[in-house]
């Protein structure tokens, strides 16, 4: 049995029907559809499956400026290039290098002069001490003619000077290791120098990056995940090793979407899809699930909505005029439903846990409710296809 509630309602809509036109009293009547598929829905933005992500340098202790892109949507052959940044910063430092180097160059050559003119000293020492060897050693023989005392002193400068000739062999050999010391250690900063102009001029080349293929150019989101942020542009001071832009496969597509959280239970990966690509609004593409997130993902920065990142891969190829970043909308089957009729959810009433809908004809009708999702209420009753049912907010448009 209904109750008061109820009736004053029906009879509000018996009143203020009576007043307008029957055009008017259907103005927010809705039509019964028999459906039993029930279906999720969603919006994403169309990306490709195998798209090369051309990137930033990875030398950390720099700033990469971009000094030249070309125009997004141009079509660039293998070799082409396609992000250059700005190579001033290196420049400097390579100058620097190359000036340390010159100077360091020098240094060695001063080094290993007088180098020479240290050893050549020691050698003329030595010279000289073999000659005085000589000499003490005929003196020596001579003593031998004269008295015990003569013979002493020739005998000990003879040793000394052997001794002298000694240390100055023990002092060549010293000074030949402290040469080769000093010039080596001026040969390492050499080296040093040389591996940084060699870096310099490597970094700089890597600065001019080149298209690894032939394909369409795409700049880069710099938002979460490469999505909802502004595109990579001419001026930008990215990071080392950040996304510049991509070459995608147009004959590999597919829509990256948020899935709400309410309807991740209801989709698995596999699931069957229909993608309407919004620029092409006169084709439906097939297509599946091929991924769903098992981390939630929100900012409530742009949101406070939870959704799992999933992607739906479009199964027919070679769509050459679907390209990145198309918007476009998803359908899902999730589930059928024997002899069941779809109608929007605001159009159920309920009274004592039973739900009810309302003709247009103000006649009730009890329905059993299915399920809700996504705006609609998936019942089943005794109706006739394409009968109208009213809103139930109907009474706050007659006020």
């Amino acid at each position: 049995m209904f109750n008061k509630s109820l009736y004053t309602i029906i009879s509000g809509i018996i009143f203020f029907s009576a007043c307008r036109t029957t055009e008017e009293a259907n103005i927010d009547s809705y039509a019964i559809q028999l459906d039993n598929a029930v279906i999720v829905r969603e919006a994403g933005e169309l990306e490709s499956v195998n798209s090369i992500v051309i990137s930033a340098p990875g030398k950390w202790d720099l700033s990469y400026q971009i000094v030249y892109l070309p125009d997004e949507g141009t079509m660039v052959a293998e070799g082409d290039t396609v992000v250059i940044f700005d190579t001033k910063q290196v420049e400097l430092q390579l100058d620097e290098s190359i000036k340390q180097l010159e100077s360091y160059e020098q240094e060695l050559r001063g080094k290993e002069l007088s180098n020479k003119l240290t050893i050549q000293e020691i050698k003329n020492s030595m010279l000289s001490l073999e000659i005085q060897e000589e000499i003490n050693l005929n003196r020596l023989e001579q003593a031998k003619y004269n008295s015990d005392v003569e013979q002493k002193d020739a005998a000990l400068e003879l040793e000394k000077t052997r001794k002298n000739i000694e240390r100055q062999s023990e002092a060549l050999q010293a000074q030949y290791i402290l040469n080769r010391n000093a010039e080596n250690e001026i040969k390492l900063k050499i080296d040093q120098t040389r591996s940084k102009i060699d870096l310099n001029r490597k970094i700089i080349q890597d600065m001019f990056i080149t298209s690894p293929k032939d394909g369409l150019v795409v700049y880069y989101k710099q938002g979460r995940h490469g999505r909802n942020g502004e595109k990579i542009k001419l001026g930008d001071t990215v990071r080392p090793q950040s996304p510049i832009l991509k070459i995608p496969d147009p004959n590999n597509m597919m829509v990256i979407v948020d899935l709400n959280e309410v309807d991740h239970a209801f989709v698995s990966e596999g699931s069957a899809a229909e993608i309407v690509v919004e620029a092409y609004p006169d084709t439906v593409f097939k297509g599946h699930v091929s991924y769903i997130s098992k981390i939630v993902d929100y900012d409530y920065s742009i949101s406070n909505t939870k959704c799992y990142i999933m992607n739906v891969n479009i199964d027919s190829r070679e769509n050459f005029r679907l390209k990145p970043g198309l918007s476009a909308i998803v359908t899902l089957f999730i589930q059928r439903l024997a002899n069941s009729y779809r109608i929007p959810s605001w159009c159920l009433f309920e009274e004592d846990n039973q739900y009810y809908l309302i003709s247009n004809r103000s006649k009730i009708y009890p329905v059993d409710l299915i399920m809700l999702s996504h705006g609609n209420a998936y019942i089943k009753g005794n109706f006739t296809l394409n009968q109208r049912f009213i809103a139930n907010n109907q009474l706050s448009d007659y006020e």
